[in-house]
C-alpha cells in the first residue's frame, strides 16, 4: 500500500493571505494497477478524549443523572481551487520527487516513488472545487476533508484508508449538555457522517468508517462545569455491513463499586477486538494478529457476514 501525506489536494489562500490546506486526511492507496481486497477503511479520531457519556447517554442509567447536574443530556435519543502558487509548490514538488525516485536509486525505493508519482497524477485529475451541493457537508475544515474523501471513493484511483482528525474534545471546562461546546462538536461530526453516508455508502460504494478516541472522560463532573480524564469511552461504526441501530457491548453500570479508578468507566470491549473482525470481514485481510501482535481478539459480531 502507498501511503500519501493529501495536503496536496486542494491549498487555499484566507483572508491573511497565508496559504492553508483544510484537507488533513492521511490516505494510503492500493498498488498501481492493484484494486483494494475490500473496503475503503476511513477512520476519524476525536482528539482530546471525547466524553462516551455524553455521546451515547444511557437513559436507564439513573446514576447518570446524579453525577452529571449540569452536563445531564435529558433528551438523548438513538433513532475552493488552489492559487498560482500553490499549484507551483505543488509542480515543484512532483518535480523533487521524481529526481529521489530516479530510476538510479535503490529498486525497492524506485519502485514506491514511482508508485507515489503514479498517485499524484491520479489526484490531479480530480477537480476537488467542484461541489455537490446537495449534499450538506459541514462547511469545516472536517467536512471539506470528509467531502474530498467521498471524491476519491467515488474516483475509484485505489483509496483504501483514510484517517482524519475532528479535534477539541478535550472538555475540562464548559463542556455543555444538549447545547454548548461538546453539542457543536457532536453536530458536526454528525453531519458530517450523515453527508459521507448519503455521498458514498448509501449508493452502493464499499466504505467502512471507523470513530473513535484516546479514552474516555470521568464519569461525574468536575467543579468547571466540564469533566476529566477518565478510562473507559466509545466507537461507533458507520458502513452497509454493520450491525448498526443498536449499542454493542455490555454496560458496565456508573454505581461507585461499578466504577474504576477515581471515578472512571470500565471498559468492556477492547478497541483490537472491532478493529480485527473489521480486519477480516469488511477489509479481507486475515492478518490482523501482525497489526496487534501477541493479542487474542474476540470477535463481537459487530460485522455481518459478506
Amino acid at each position: 500500500m502507498t501511503s500519501f501525506p493529501s495536503k496536496l489536494l486542494e491549498p487555499k489562500v484566507n483572508k491573511d493571505n497565508k496559504m492553508t490546506i483544510p484537507f488533513n486526511a492521511r490516505l494510503g492507496f492500493a498498488p498501481v494497477h492493484t484494486a483494494p481486497r475490500g473496503d475503503v477503511l476511513v477512520v476519524i479520531f476525536l482528539r482530546g478524549a471525547a466524553d462516551a457519556l455524553n455521546m451515547v447517554v444511557p437513559p436507564g442509567d439513573v446514576v447518570y443523572y446524579t453525577l452529571r447536574l449540569t452536563l445531564t443530556v435529558a433528551d438523548f435519543h438513538l433513532g475552493g481551487k488552489g492559487t498560482n502558487a500553490a499549484i507551483r509548490a505543488a509542480t515543484e514538488l512532483q518535480k523533487v520527487l521524481a529526481q529521489m525516485y530516479a530510476p538510479t536509486a535503490p529498486h525497492a525505493l524506485a519502485q514506491q516513488g514511482a508508485q507515489s508519482l503514479d498517485v499524484l497524477q491520479l489526484l490531479n485529475k480530480l477537480d476537488p472545487s467542484r461541489k455537490d451541493t446537495s449534499l450538506p457537508y459541514p462547511q469545516t475544515d472536517f467536512g471539506e476533508s470528509l467531502r474530498q474523501v467521498g471524491l476519491l471513493v467515488k474516483a475509484e484511483v485505489g483509496l483504501e484508508v483514510a484517517a482524519l482528525d475532528l479535534g477539541g474534545w478535550d472538555t475540562h471546562f464548559a463542556q455543555g449538555s444538549s447545547v454548548g461546546w461538546m453539542a457543536n462538536l457532536l453536530r458536526e461530526l454528525a453531519d458530517g457522517l450523515a453527508a459521507l453516508y448519503a455521498d458514498v455508502i448509501d449508493s452502493g460504494n464499499r466504505v467502512s468508517v471507523v470513530v473513535m478516541s484516546e479514552f474516555g472522560r470521568r464519569a461525574h463532573e468536575n467543579g468547571s462545569l466540564g469533566t476529566d480524564h477518565g478510562h473507559g469511552g466509545a466507537m461507533l461504526l458507520l458502513g452497509s455491513q454493520v450491525r448498526g441501530k443498536r449499542v454493542h457491548g455490555t454496560w458496565p453500570g456508573l454505581q461507585a463499586e461499578q466504577l474504576i479508578g477515581p471515578g472512571d468507566l470500565a471498559v468492556t470491549t477492547d478497541y483490537r477486538d472491532v478493529l480485527a473482525e473489521l480486519c477480516i470481514k469488511q477489509l479481507n485481510n486475515p492478518k490482523w494478529q501482525q497489526i496487534f501482535p501477541g493479542y487474542t481478539a474476540t470477535f463481537r459480531d459487530v460485522f455481518a457476514l459478506k
